[in-house]
């Protein structure tokens, strides 16, 4: 199914959802954000589900509907994305609303960033006011023991993704062809993006970040540290 033939009301309720966040189906046509008759909801729903652009989302009670529980619908990642391209949402948003609408970070297949690691650098580690005692990457091979930092990676990663939603959205935007878009595959454009915003830079776009970033020194070096308590040498 191409993503070229959505309905004006199908690109309404998009923009609704992403400024109000998950909805259910009653409020679509009852009350002061109706915008559609319970017949058609059903008819966008079914069409934007399959497209991969929302999904359902939770349950809850509803006092409205005499106790009854009411099915919340938001974005996908995909539909995320679609939003974004269209000019729906601000990509400086992004993360914002990937969290309101309870979208996870797209998984990747390990848990700490490897190209972080290929990407150590004692002169940029010195830039960036950080001193340690790692030996030359070229001389030793290492072994990343990622198993006890997932959770600290967790946390950076958020980060990253927060304080550059601008720049990372845009790229992923950029090099995502929705039309033939695989959730399987999109980790590596995410990943791709999130690692551009924290390995070596020409100097002019690394002071560029940290003047516009005033938390970029900060995530090198709590990556850093992330490094030095993952590594081992074969």
């Amino acid at each position: 199914m191409s993503l070229n033939g959505l309905q004006p009301k199908e690109k309404e309720f998009l923009i609704l959802i992403c400024n109000k966040g998950p909805i259910h189906g009653y409020a679509l046509h009852s009350g002061p954000e109706a915008i559609m008759s319970s017949s058609y909801w059903n008819k966008t729903k079914k069409h934007l589900s399959n497209l991969n652009l929302i999904e359902f989302k939770k349950e809850i009670p509803s006092s409205e509907l005499r106790g009854r529980d009411i099915k919340l619908y938001g974005l996908t990642f995909k539909g995320l994305l679609y939003c974004l391209n269209q000019g729906f949402i601000e990509y400086s948003k992004a993360h914002e609303i990937r969290k309101s609408h309870f979208i996870p970070l797209p998984k990747e297949s390990k848990g700490f960033p490897h190209q972080y690691m290929e990407s150590y650098d004692k002169e940029f580690l010195d830039e960036m006011g950080i001193t340690i005692n790692l030996p030359d990457p070229n001389e030793y091979n290492f072994l990343i023991n990622p198993d006890n930092l997932n959770n600290e990676w967790e946390d950076i990663k958020l980060e990253i993704e927060k304080d550059f939603s601008e720049d990372i959205y845009k790229k992923i935007v950029f090099d995502t062809n929705l039309n033939t878009y695989e959730q399987i595959d999109i980790f590596k454009i995410f990943y791709d993006a999130l690692y551009n915003q924290i390995m070596i830079m020409k100097n002019k776009q690394r002071q560029a970040y940290i003047k516009k970033y005033p938390n970029f020194k900060k995530i090198i070096k709590k990556l850093t540290r992330l490094l030095l308590k993952s590594i081992s040498i074969k």
